[in-house]
């Protein structure tokens, strides 16, 4: 079994990770080393399963969470067209960042790039997200290298 961790900010602890992580290993090998998320939930509905203690039970509760969700769907979805050197590429119209009352909430992005601690976290993400591409790239690289 591989050592499961979280990724950072994650709502899962790495105690956690390593729960998840060997469920989701186990009903792989039962599945032709895949799955989906349905049948990850499927397996966490019985409550001996120690995936039970992950999801949200209570319908009330969860209905909730699954509204807020395709909300932020809803403000992610929203593409305006912009030109950049005469050449037309479609932008998120608003972006989410935390503001000054702790609050994450979604904002226009030339608000979020006018407006220096919105950029600064616009920045910090975009790092992320070249550091994760970054590690992809570079595990894949290792892995072909592998098979030549």
């Amino acid at each position: 079994m591989a050592l499961y961790k979280v990724k950072k900010g994650s709502i899962y602890s790495n105690k956690d990770a390593k729960i998840i992580g060997n469920c989701i290993e186990n009903l792989m090998k039962d599945n032709a080393g895949e799955i989906s998320a349905k049948q990850l939930l499927d397996t966490a509905k019985s409550i001996r399963s120690p995936l039970h203690k992950y999801f949200d039970w209570d319908d009330t509760k969860a209905a909730e969470k699954w509204r807020l969700h395709q909300s932020r769907q809803m403000l992610s979805s929203i593409v305006v067209t912009v030109n950049c050197d005469n050449i037309p590429k479609e932008q998120r119209c608003f972006v989410n960042v935390v503001n000054d009352s702790k609050e994450n909430v979604y904002v226009p992005v030339l608000t979020a790039i006018n407006k220096p601690d919105y950029l600064q976290q616009l920045i910090k993400e975009a790092q992320m997200y070249i550091n994760h591409f970054n590690d992809v790239l570079t595990l894949l690289s290792v892995e072909i290298k592998k098979r030549k």
